[in-house]
């Protein structure tokens, strides 16, 4: 910020004057010599001391690989604190050189008759009885571990360098950071130990979860199948636990695993835009059992949750082992979400029937569910909505899509309901109906354009799906978003 005077003391020349400088051993200097050399020739930067820790047993070789270079080494003189658990020191350290005390301060509230009592003693009695304790820490010690995973620990630590120590901070943002970046799925024992008892104490899971039950709720297709498939599903699928800001499933990769939240908490956002929250027995990324899915949005933790994954690949061999499921189940598996929308004509084959035609709110579907036309790609600059745009719109508006499966019955808003999305029918039927008219959108049809335009606060009729519907959904704010860029 000013003009300064720097004086700069390089590595290299002043190890060589250190080990020129050959004082007696047993001296003061001589020690301060060892000690000096043994800092600067640094053999406790030893990359196998940090990932030997038994916290990060278990965790992919990559990460691993990466993590000691990520850690901030810090040089602490006798009766400094190294370390202290608040807030802002989220982390984990390991101390690589030296010894420190680490003192431990808990507080415990007073019954009322023991505060009463120690009144009565005279003196300003605490609410609280406060408790010191104190031990030594000693070289290769790591602490820290459950306030790097945003864990609760009762008391309040300081940890105090008791002789030139050397140590490895890994602090908490950097972890989080290099879990979402790498997508590192957490197996390692320990940490699986500690999140699980978090989430004990603010959650309560049943035994066994989830269950048939469960699994029918979030998908009603599986309701009333044989108990004996659904069982094999349950064994197939494997629980995972995921740290705050960590993704199930990166955005615009192939998808290929339905999630069941049994604990925590997960948002989906697009362009930095939040859609939803998904909590204890709900399920997202269920067209992730069909055909290429590409999902458009993040799905995010945003607590320590743990989630319950089905792989495709699971189902497709159960169901081969239960041949009678494949029809029921069909069409949910062959489902195919590769092409659901094309940004313009230029995009289809010269030869395809053009697209349906649509009005500016809905369209009437004539042919019977599942016919060729549901397979084609529904055509936006077709739309009435966005006649006139823009093929980069056009483009950008395909790409922030947020494909949804509806099953028979299921009612999306209801007259009445406030709503700002905008949908088109890829494939199935939905139904439009008040107390005055009733209407039937079909594979190329959509609804909802006063919601996404804000000309109406309210939906005049309910929405619900006469058949199993695939359905891309266009929120307003993602839209105001794309028309702001």
């Amino acid at each position: 910020l000013t003009f300064c005077d720097v004086i700069i003391l390089h590595r290299k020349p002043f190890l060589h004057l250190v080990k020129e400088a050959k004082p007696p051993s047993s001296s003061e200097e001589g020690l301060e010599c060892q000690r000096l050399a043994f800092l600067l020739e640094g053999p406790w930067r030893e990359e196998q001391v940090i990932v030997s820790l038994p916290l990060f047993h278990g965790f992919d070789g990559n990460f691993l690989g990466v993590l000691p270079q990520l850690m901030e080494t810090r040089v602490v003189m006798p009766g400094h604190k190294i370390w202290e658990a608040t807030p802002e020191e989220r982390s984990l350290f390991l101390l690589l050189h030296g010894t420190a005390d680490e003192i431990l301060t808990t507080y415990k509230k007073r019954r009322a008759s023991q505060l009463t009592q120690a009144r009565l003693k005279g003196g300003q009695a605490s609410e609280y009885l406060v408790r010191t304790s104190r031990r030594t820490l000693n070289q290769g010690s790591c602490e820290g571990g459950a306030h790097m995973l945003g864990l609760k620990k009762a008391g309040d630590i300081t940890v105090m360098a008791r002789s030139i120590v050397v140590v490895a901070v890994l602090h908490r943002s950097v972890f989080l950071y290099l879990l979402h970046t790498q997508n590192v799925k957490i197996q390692a024992p320990e940490v699986l130990k500690m999140l699980g008892e978090d989430l004990d104490l603010e959650e309560d899971a049943e035994e066994e979860y989830p269950t048939a039950e469960s699994l029918e709720n979030c998908l009603p297709i599986l309701r009333g199948l044989d108990e004996a498939f659904m069982a094999s599903l349950l064994r197939g699928g494997s629980s995972c636990f995921y740290m705050e800001g960590q993704q199930l499933c990166p955005p615009r990769i192939l998808s290929e695993s339905l999630f069941v939240v049994l604990r925590g908490e997960v948002w989906t956002e697009m362009a930095g835009i939040f859609l939803d929250k998904y909590c204890q027995g709900q399920a997202l990324h269920i067209l992730a059992l069909a055909v290429g899915f590409i999902p458009s949005y993040e799905s995010r933790c945003i607590r320590i949750s743990e989630v319950w994954a089905l792989p495709r690949s699971v189902l497709m061999t159960s169901l081969d082992c239960y041949p009678s499921m494949k029809r029921i189940l069909a069409v949910l598996t062959s489902m195919q979400l590769s092409r659901l929308t094309s940004a313009g004509p230029a995009e289809h084959n010269q030869e395809a029937t053009p697209p349906p035609v649509t009005s500016p709110s809905m369209a009437q579907h004539t042919g019977p569910p599942g016919d060729s036309m549901a397979t084609k790609p529904v055509d936006l600059a077709a739309l009435a909505l966005f006649q006139g745009s823009s093929t980069e719109m056009l483009h950008w508006i395909q790409e922030n899509l947020e494909p949804r499966i509806f099953f028979s019955d299921s009612c999306l808003f209801r007259e009445g309901d406030h709503s700002e999305s905008f949908y088109i029918v890829c494939k199935g039927a939905v139904s439009l109906e008040n107390a005055i008219t009733q209407e039937t959108c079909g594979p190329g049809g959509s609804f909802g354009e006063a919601g996404l335009l804000a000309m109406s606060e309210t939906v005049s009729v309910t929405a619900s799906c006469l058949e199993t519907s695939l359905i891309q959904v266009l929120h307003r704010q993602v839209f105001l978003k794309g028309l702001a860029s």
